[in-house]
């Protein structure tokens, strides 16, 4: 325990504390030291009531201990860029900082007298707390309420975090699923996200904050998916496990999608020359084999790696996918990347018939009516854009990018003449910039 939690601890349940004497009888005994019962009994106190205070567990409750504080301060030092480590600290410094205002100390010199233990009832006025019963004229009942573990198969097994425990984290997680988008769900999912850990928000209803106006709820949810939490609704969570790859949750729907994969619902398809020299048998392939290159489609599912994608986004299909993270890709030069793989991970096929693996023709396999396929295949585009000509993207921007990279061989400085600006046209007009030419003429 380092030195901040230590002394919170010593606050708000100090170890050494022996409970006082009960008065003969009290005006009012509140059980519970949340933020009702604490303003409750000082108010009291402040009155002239003798006020006794029985708490078991922190002074403070939820709201100091394990919610409004701590969360609010993790969710500021993700904001201001911090990382794991230092907002963690600095969530454990402000809590300390803040546990002196609702501290057994202060409580006991405004007058209440605090008790530290689990309260019950003898009678309606009577409360028993360890060995003292206190005699009591009113009672108020301010205990609150704590999360419930969902009776899931198997939850327990792999040891959830709960709003009580999250904040006890001394290492990072590299993945976090949390079940409910309600305002506690939301909060978690996006600080979490923020310091860099890929979060999965699983909501079995219709919308995150549930309780909430849709318009207000759709706000939220927008700001969730821009801070790379993936959201996902209507999902019914139907067990959980532990297996090699670490703790799975089990969705209703039997979803299969691998951690960085996406399921897309082919709307159109174009075929390509180099569709017809592998009919033709020009080009050696393995079989079975599903062609199609220039494809175009809805998002259904996603995997739990994949961010900037999700259900109901328009994709199109690309034969040269790049890592998007490596110095050329950060560069805005994506040809010059060095990882374009697309295979899973372990080697694994992705698509099966009757026991046998089928190929995917350039990763893609277009002319099916669903791809499964690695995201950084898939290029998102503007709803707005007709499916049919978007399917059309994919070799027209080829094409001009390798006319102008390999086969015309630009350099930085040089002019450059287009004729012709159809879609290869202005696909090497665009590659022709990349390349660094300093003049570049187009004719149509």
């Amino acid at each position: 325990m380092n030195e901040d939690d230590a002394l919170w601890r010593r606050l708000v349940f100090p170890s050494d504390y022996r409970n006082p004497k009960p008065a003969a009888r009290y005006h009012l005994t509140v059980i519970g030291a949340g933020p009702a019962g604490l303003v409750t009994a000082i108010a009291a106190a402040g009155l002239g009531a003798r006020v006794a205070l029985v708490e078991r567990h922190a002074m403070g409750g939820d709201c100091l201990n394990v919610g409004c504080v701590p969360s609010k301060t993790l969710l500021a030092g993700a904001s201001g860029g911090l990382t794991f480590a230092l907002a963690m600290q600095r969530v454990r410094a402000v809590r300390a900082r803040l546990a002196r205002h609702d501290s057994v100390e202060r409580y006991t010199q405004a007058g209440v007298d605090v008790f530290l233990g689990q309260g019950s009832f003898s009678n309606a006025h009577e409360i028993r707390v360890g060995e003292a019963m206190l005699r009591t004229r009113r009672t108020v009942i301010a205990t609150g309420a704590r999360a419930r573990m969902p009776p899931l198969p198997g939850l327990e097994g792999i040891t959830p975090l709960s709003n009580e425990s999250v904040f006890d984290l001394s290492e990072q997680p590299r993945r976090l699923a949390v079940l409910g988008a309600g305002p506690v769900g939301c909060e978690l999912a996006q600080a979490f996200a923020r310091l860099g850990t890929e979060v999965e928000l699983l909501e079995l209803g219709s919308q995150v904050l549930p309780q909430d106006e849709p318009e207000a709820a759709q706000r939220v949810a927008d700001a969730l998916v821009r801070d790379g939490v993936r959201l996902r609704l209507g999902a019914r969570v139907t067990g959980a496990s532990r297996t090699l790859a670490g703790k799975v949750l089990m969705l209703v729907d039997g979803s299969a999608v691998a951690a960085d994969e996406v399921l897309v619902r082919v709307t159109d398809s174009g075929i390509c020359h180099s569709d017809r020299t592998v009919q033709l048998g020009s080009q050696d392939r393995p079989l079975p084999l599903i062609l199609g290159h220039e494809a175009a489609g809805v998002v259904e599912r996603v995997g739990s790696g994949v961010s900037g994608l999700r259900p109901g986004d328009h994709v199109v299909g690309c034969n040269s996918a790049h890592c998007g993270q490596c110095l050329w890709c950060a560069r805005g030069l994506p040809q010059h990347c060095s990882d374009k793989g697309q295979a899973r991970a372990d080697g694994s096929p992705r698509l099966f018939r009757d026991g046998d693996q089928v190929h995917a023709f350039v990763g893609l396999g277009g002319f099916a009516d669903h791809m499964l396929v690695a995201q950084r295949a898939l290029v998102r585009i503007p709803l707005q854009m007709p499916l049919d000509k978007a399917a059309l993207l994919g070799c027209a921007v080829l094409t001009g990018m390798g006319a102008v990279l390999h086969r015309a061989e630009v350099r930085v400085g040089q002019t450059v003449a287009v004729i012709g600006c159809g879609g290869v046209g202005l696909n090497a007009v665009q590659a022709a910039r990349l390349a660094g030419a300093a003049r570049i003429i187009a004719v149509d």
